[in-house]
């Protein structure tokens, strides 16, 4: 009797297989069939990576989410205009490592939207001065402000590159008001809102901007220095 319903079950209810959409044995137990469950615990035959069916993932930690771009970008003027602050400038230096010369400022309101710049480290001397004029020609505002190497000793660098700083951004709001600042970890005094993080010419298109405009300048400025007296190489030695 005991066969006799055996029998009955198995062929009105056949085991559980990949076949027939059922189960899979795994460490002893059934789990239910589905893509999903494939992907992740497919046979021992297929490919690997990492482990066995696990799901993909970013090779690095911090790679960008899906619709957004590696490299400079809004970011950080997305944060300020979520508050209320419609008109965000960009600003950053040349100079504060040199020996010699002045430090320089740059200012720049860009048009939103995609651009070709970057962190002006990252580039040649051929493409800063091709991307300065770029920039020159797209922002709705720029400046360029000089402290001079009298007012670096009397002053200290960093004072001297506030100093500076202040003077490109006068250059700018003579031009077009702003409402807030994103800096390269210069944490200006301003009346609005500044967004000072390390290394933000990585982060946002207008620093990055800022960073070609006061680095052409200040090369320059060194290059006709060297035209005054070669001595020193300036030209060739132009300093950041």
């Amino acid at each position: 009797l005991l066969r006799t319903l055996r029998f009955t079950l198995r062929t009105l209810h056949p085991p559980p297989s990949l076949e027939n959409g059922g189960a899979q044995p795994v460490s002893g137990r059934f789990r239910q069939a589905s893509p999903f469950w494939a992907l992740r615990c497919g046979p021992k035959s297929a490919p690997r990576n990492g482990r066995l069916g696990a799901v993909p993932r970013p090779a690095r930690r911090n790679a960008p989410l899906p619709g957004h771009t590696a490299g400079p970008g809004w970011r950080l003027e997305h944060l300020l205009w979520s508050r209320g602050y419609a008109r965000v400038a960009g600003v950053d230096e040349a100079g504060r490592g040199a020996l010699a010369g002045p430090v320089v400022a740059a200012a720049v309101l860009l048009p939103y939207g995609p651009h070709p710049f970057n962190d002006s480290k990252k580039l040649s001397p051929g493409e800063r001065t091709a991307l300065a004029a770029a920039v020159k020609g797209v922002a709705l505002a720029w400046g360029v402000g000089f402290a001079a190497a009298a007012e670096v000793d009397a002053l200290n660098v960093l004072r001297a590159t506030h100093l500076a700083a202040g003077r490109a951004l006068a250059a700018l709001t003579a031009k077009v008001a702003v409402d807030a600042l994103v800096t390269d970890y210069l944490k200006l005094d301003f009346p609005g809102p500044v967004a000072a993080p390390a290394r933000a010419d990585g982060l946002s298109l207008q620093v990055a901007a800022a960073s070609i405009l006061a680095k052409t300048e200040r090369d320059a400025f060194m290059t006709a220095l060297h035209k005054e007296d070669a001595r020193y190489g300036f030209a060739a030695h132009k300093g950041y």
